[in-house]
């Protein structure tokens, strides 16, 4: 029995749990800043940096006019498709259960980590493909930050810092690592021997961060099973062994230059919500959650990735 639509509601109770809900291994939401938009689908856009850089203003003489123009504009466009995962609470277990509100909230709590891990792994698969980038580069044997005695971390991290300043005249401001790239680099000397000697010998992301002169580093550190239902579980980082580096602003907006955004629709009110319905085929409670969102790239020269930065 299908349910109608007045079947369906949001639940406000387990909505604001959700919201509420962090998970601290995904950091999609932090690299690819949330811009909420009005319509599920639209456009947004994409100004032409060249205009902004060409020397123009003339002096002015007594009355003549000044110099003028104008910059182009170009757009492109989003689609906000709704993501969602749903789970049963039996009534053999809400009836049995000790405290009803604590499994509501666990289920809750599992069907967001299930949103929450799609939206990680379209942020990553975007930022973590080379063709989506102006510049990028893909290590290899000897140049692969796993090599202590050979490769050379700092010399490539700002190689990409500065061919995308080169490029846009924007100094990137953050850099993401996936968790087997950081395992590797934290311990590789080209760090470890700039600091002083009665430091521990392993580094962290502050003094990455002061070597290399950017403002944050994310460390992506989510798994994800990528065997299939039934069969033995395989599980890999979501994030790869690679690293990129870009420009991401503090303050998210349509106006604003950043090598991406996840463009979010709220649909019913929320960025994310938790629906919830009587299944009476399973005698249980149907608990759903939901997030209407596109991943975009609105900027590939903001943007550059080593790929395979570690062995």
């Amino acid at each position: 029995m299908n349910p109608t639509a007045s079947d369906v509601r949001v639940d406000p109770v387990l909505t604001n749990m959700s919201i509420a809900y962090r998970n601290s291994m995904y950091i999609a939401e932090q690299v690819w800043p949330i811009v909420q938009v009005d319509g599920m689908s639209g456009k947004y856009y994409i100004f032409d940096r060249g205009e902004w850089f060409r020397d123009e203003a003339q002096v002015r003489a007594p009355g003549t006019a000044s110099e003028g123009g104008g910059f182009t504009l170009s757009d492109d466009s989003y689609s906000c498709e709704e993501k969602a995962f749903h789970t049963l609470l039996a009534d053999e277990v809400r009836d049995n259960a000790d405290a009803v509100l604590r499994m509501e909230a666990a289920k809750a709590n599992y069907v967001t980590d299930k949103i929450l891990l799609t939206l990680e792994k379209a942020v990553a698969d975007k930022i973590m493909d080379t063709s989506n980038w102006d510049n990028d580069t893909t290590l290899s044997g000897t140049d692969q930050w796993s090599d202590y005695d050979n490769s050379d971390p700092i010399d490539d991290i700002v190689t990409g810092i500065e061919a995308v300043e080169d490029a846009t005249g924007v100094p990137p401001n953050t850099m993401v690592l996936g968790l087997p790239t950081w395992r590797k680099l934290k311990h590789h000397p080209d760090i470890t021997d700039r600091m002083a000697v009665t430091n521990t010998r392993v580094s962290s992301l502050q003094i990455l961060q002061e070597l290399v002169d950017i403002d944050r580093i994310y460390v992506g550190k989510a798994l994800y099973n990528n065997a299939v239902r039934g069969a033995s579980d395989n599980f890999d980082h979501v994030w790869g062994k690679h690293c990129w580096i870009g420009v991401v602003p503090p303050s998210p907006a349509l106006e604003t230059p950043s090598a991406g955004y996840t463009f979010v629709w709220p649909r019913d009110g929320q960025i994310r919500g938790i629906r919830r319905w009587r299944d009476e085929d399973h005698h249980s409670d149907k608990i759903e959650g939901f997030m209407c969102f596109d991943e975009k790239i609105t900027a590939s020269a903001l943007g550059y990735m080593i790929e395979n930065a570690v062995a």
